[in-house]
């Protein structure tokens, strides 16, 4: 077997991994009323105080475009409101509604509930290997991608 053939086998079991966990989660919300990416926002929401739409841009490496959009949507829904700053009217925050609230609890007993089975099914030794392996992943795909934005934003520069 030659380095090639190697990388691509390697590659391609990543690639099912990571493309069967997103279809898994994107099916364990199609029921649900919001996307998977909205779900996100909401939960950042949820999770910060005085949030603006250019951390969640941030947060998420989408447009300002995209997250504005994204917030129109769910306040539209009456999951989210926009709220101008006492201090700085130029700039708007986002803050969850009740309604907001409930429907991140409910979306998280649903998923929490399909992980436990998951967790049953595999049983804990291989569950916890799995899971400290994927955080490995993430924590090494994230670095990488740091560092190759690190020396896009370099280049750039000069």
């Amino acid at each position: 077997m030659n380095h090639i053939t190697l990388c691509a086998e390697n590659n391609d079991g990543v690639n099912i991994i990571f493309e069967n966990m997103k279809t898994a989660l994107e099916n364990m919300v199609k029921d649900l009323p919001i996307n998977n990416k909205e779900l996100l926002i909401l939960k950042s929401i949820m999770d910060s105080e005085d949030i603006t739409s250019a951390e969640i841009s941030d947060m998420f490496s989408v447009s300002k475009a995209a997250v504005s959009q994204f917030a129109s949507s769910l306040e539209k829904r009456g999951y989210l409101r926009r709220r101008l700053s006492d201090k700085d009217r130029r700039r708007v925050y986002f803050d969850i509604t009740d309604a907001g609230r409930e429907l991140v609890r409910r979306t998280d007993e649903y998923i929490a509930g399909s992980i436990n089975i998951v967790k049953e099914r595999l049983g804990e030794k291989d569950y916890n290997a799995m899971t400290e392996l994927l955080k490995r992943t993430t924590k090494i795909l994230a670095e990488i991608s740091g560092e190759k934005r690190a020396t896009r934003q370099a280049e750039r520069s000069v």
